[in-house]
This record gives structure tokens, C-alpha cells and sequence, in this order.
């Protein structure tokens, strides 16, 4: 199972290299786990996106009432799937947008943030909103 896996993995990477980065549509050979995996490919573990977007929403309301919350434990629930995705995934690109913002409410909540902090937070709170967009489902 895990060698057939790894060889469907090498094909679609090998079709997105050959068609200069646009993905190809799996062909209507009749073979519907060919079809899957291309559709897995590009999307976004719902679990993943649920934490992401938890933490969005409360980083926004945090700041807004201006009280100091971790999201830290929030995170670490998806690490291992997220830190396991190739960073050009949507897994991979959703994760490392949290995990930008978690950092970035860190440092602002944190004793003597510099004054760029908040600016800083805006940016990559904006920057996991479009990713949130970009990949809601349905």
C-alpha cells in the first residue's frame, strides 16, 4: 500500500514538473483512486482547516476585546499533520500561515513587544484569512 502510494506521489509530482507547475486532470481511464489522489492532493485536511480557522476567529476576537489568550495548545493539535505536509501543499501553506500568526500573537502579548508587532499580526492575520478562503470547501 505504501509503495503504491509513494509511486502515485512521484507521478503527480512528476506531471506537475512536466506541465510547468499547472496540474494535470487524472485521465478518465476508468481508474477512480488515479482520480483521488489528484483531488487529495489539493485539498485541505478538514481537521486542519477547522483548527486554523479556530484560531483565526480567536486571535480576531482576542485582539479586538484585547485580552491575552494562548493558541498555542490549539495549534500543536494539528502539528504533526501540518509540519508532515510539503510546504507547497494547501495542508502545508494553511499550517505555516497559523503558525506565523500564533507566533506573531506571541510576541505581541509578550512583555515588551515592539510596536511593529501589531502591524506585523494585521499582515499575517490578512494572509491566513485569503489561505482560509482560497481553501473552504464547498
Amino acid at each position: 500500500m505504501k509503495r503504491g502510494w509513494v509511486i502515485a506521489c512521484a507521478a503527480i509530482g512528476f506531471t506537475l514538473v512536466a506541465g510547468c507547475g499547472t496540474p494535470q486532470r487524472a485521465s478518465d481511464s476508468g481508474d477512480p483512486q488515479a482520480h483521488s489522489l489528484v483531488q487529495n492532493h489539493s485539498s485541505v485536511d478538514p481537521k486542519l482547516y477547522a483548527v486554523c480557522n479556530a484560531i483565526y476567529n480567536g486571535v480576531e476576537r482576542a485582539l479586538a476585546a484585547n485580552r491575552n489568550e494562548s493558541f498555542d495548545t490549539q495549534l500543536e493539535s494539528v502539528e504533526a499533520l501540518g509540519s508532515s505536509a510539503s510546504p507547497s501543499s494547501p495542508n502545508g501553506q494553511l499550517f505555516a500561515d497559523a503558525q506565523q500568526v500564533v507566533a506573531l500573537w506571541d510576541a505581541y502579548t509578550g512583555e515588551g513587544a515592539p510596536a511593529k508587532a501589531y502591524s506585523e499580526l494585521r499582515a499575517s492575520l490578512r494572509t491566513l484569512q485569503q489561505a482560509l478562503v482560497r481553501y473552504r470547501s464547498g
